[in-house]
């Protein structure tokens, strides 16, 4: 449940960075990692960033929080 959780988290904050910037895209294009082919130009170095964030926010919290649970042995094993 936690990993999901994480993921939406790094997601909207990837989103929020984007928003802010005004990153602009040519269409509806491809999602995700490949994504970065239908943005314009000029707001690659911002959308990089954003794809660095979608990646890194989620498996940093992800592993904070198992370790957590582990500790404190509220993890459970499905």
């Amino acid at each position: 449940r936690f990993p999901m959780l994480c993921a939406m988290i790094g997601s909207g904050l990837a989103g929020l960075l984007c928003g802010l910037n005004g990153v602009m895209a040519n269409g509806i294009g491809v999602g995700g990692l490949p994504g970065i082919l239908s943005i314009q130009p000029s707001y690659w170095q911002v959308f990089a960033l954003a794809m660095a964030i979608a990646i890194i926010i989620p498996i940093v919290l992800t592993s904070f929080i198992y370790q957590r649970k582990y500790r404190l042995g509220t993890l459970d094993i499905v």
